[in-house]
C-alpha cells in the first residue's frame, strides 16, 4: 500500500512511472504519464526509451464525449485492446513529431473537442479502458486511467511498451534497472490490483431474506462481486458480529455431493453447528470453486491426481494455474459491511486471516 501510495503522488506531479505486465499476460513493461501532466519532453522520452507504440489511455466516458469509434477487429486480439481509430489533432501538420503528438493528446483532454476536430486516421492510438478498471481487465489501459482516477486527475494517460534496443521487450529485472537507472517509480500490474481491492470495495449488497434450515433459521444475503459476475453469500444469525466466523470457498464436490477427496463439507457443517449451538455468528461463503480455478478445471485437476499422482498444488500449477487462486478481499469487504471491525475466525489457513488483517479487522482467536 505505502509503495503505490508513493507511487501515486509521483504520478500526480507528472512524473513517468513504469508499470510490469502480469507474466501470464503480456509479460512487457509500459511507461504511463498521466495527459493533464503531459509535456512534450514527456512524449519525446516515450519515444526515445519506450520505443513502442504511444496509445492514449482513455475512460469510457472520454470515448464516448470524443465520439470516436473502435477501430475495426476480427477478434483475435488474446488480450482484447480496445483500440479506437487512430487520430491526430487538426491543430498539426503531419502528426508524428512528439510536440504535435503532445498537441493531440491535450486536444483529446479539451471538453470542447469531438470527432470534428480530429483527422482520422492519425499517429495517435486511443485506447477505451474498462469501467471497472483493473478488476474488470488486468492491462495496462486500465492501469494507466486507474493511476490517473487514483491521484485525482482526467482519466487519461499516454502509455508506451519499453523495448530494447535488439528488438526484443524489456524483462521484468530490466525494467526495474530502468526505473532506478531515470528515478521512475516502478511497480507491476499485481500491485496496482492488490491496490485496489484494498482501497475500494468490489462488493454490491443485493437482497436479504430469511432461510430456515436443519440448524435454524438464518439470514441469507446475496453480494454480487463488481466486474466479476460472481454472488457470494453472507448468512448470519443472532448477534453475528460477536459469534464465530466461517470463510468459506465454495466446493461442490464436497459440499453437495459428499466427495471424500476433501473435508470441505465437514467444516462448512462444523461452523453451521458450531453457530447454531450459539444462536450467533456468520458463514461467508464464496464462490470461488476450487481454489479459484473453476469446477471444470478443478475436475482437471482431479484426473491429473489419479492418473498421474499430482497432488492438488502439483496438478494446478501442471494446468497453468497457481497453487491458490483464491481471493479472500471481498470476504474483507462484506464483513466490514456487515459491522464487524473484529472477526473470531473459524480456520486453519494463515491466509484467510492476513486478508482480513490488511483490511485493518481484528482477528480474536477462536
Amino acid at each position: 500500500m505505502e509503495k503505490i501510495e508513493k507511487l501515486l503522488k509521483s504520478f500526480s506531479n507528472g512524473e513517468i512511472v513504469v508499470v510490469f505486465d502480469d507474466e501470464d499476460r503480456e509479460n512487457e513493461a509500459d511507461l504511463i504519464v498521466a495527459i493533464d501532466k503531459l509535456t512534450p519532453e514527456k512524449v519525446n522520452f516515450l519515444a526515445t526509451y519506450g520505443k513502442g507504440l504511444i496509445c492514449a489511455s482513455l475512460s469510457t466516458d472520454i470515448i464516448m464525449q470524443k465520439g470516436f469509434p473502435l477501430m475495426p477487429s476480427n477478434k483475435t486480439d488474446a488480450h482484447a485492446t480496445a483500440f479506437t481509430i487512430s487520430v491526430d489533432s487538426k491543430s498539426v501538420k503531419t502528426g508524428i513529431s512528439p510536440y504535435e503528438r503532445y498537441i493531440t493528446s491535450k486536444d483529446l483532454l479539451d471538453p470542447e473537442k469531438t470527432l470534428k476536430d480530429f483527422i482520422t486516421p492519425g499517429h495517435l492510438f486511443p485506447l477505451a479502458a474498462k469501467r471497472g478498471g483493473l478488476l474488470e481487465r488486468r492491462g495496462h489501459t486500465e492501469a494507466a486511467t486507474s493511476l490517473c482516477k487514483w491521484a485525482n486527475l482526467p482519466e487519461a494517460a499516454l502509455i508506451c511498451e519499453m523495448v530494447k534496443d535488439d528488438g526484443n521487450m524489456l524483462s521484468i529485472e530490466e525494467a526495474q534497472n530502468f526505473s532506478k537507472k531515470y528515478n521512475l517509480p516502478f511497480c507491476t500490474v499485481e500491485e496496482l490490483v492488490e491496490y485496489q481491492k484494498l482501497k475500494y470495495s468490489n462488493v454490491q449488497k443485493i437482497v436479504t431474506a430469511k432461510l430456515p434450515t436443519d440448524f435454524g433459521v438464518f439470514d441469507i444475503t446475496i453480494y454480487k462481486e463488481l466486474y466479476q459476475n460472481k454472488e457470494h453469500v453472507f448468512l448470519s444469525m443472532g448477534d453475528y458480529t460477536n459469534g464465530i466466523v466461517r470463510v468459506h470457498s465454495e466446493c461442490l464436490t464436497g459440499d453437495v455431493f459428499s466427495s471424500r477427496t476433501c473435508d470441505c463439507r465437514a467444516q462448512l457443517i462444523a461452523g453451521l453447528q458450531k453457530i447454531s449451538d450459539d444462536k450467533k455468528g456468520a458463514i461467508v461463503y464464496l464462490r470461488q470453486e476450487g481454489r479459484g480455478i473453476g469446477l471444470a478445471e478443478k475436475i482437471k485437476a482431479y484426473h491429473l491426481q489419479q492418473t498421474k499422482g499430482l497432488d492438488t498444488v502439483d496438478a494446478n500449477l501442471h494446468l497453468g494455474h497457481k497453487a491458490d487462486n483464491r481471493d479472500f478481499h471481498q470476504a474483507a469487504w462484506i464483513l466490514k459491511d456487515q459491522g464487524f471491525k473484529s472477526v473470531r475466525i473459524l480456520t486453519n489457513n494463515p491466509e484467510k486471516t492476513d486478508y482480513l488483517k490488511q483490511h485493518n479487522l481484528e482477528i480474536i482467536p477462536e
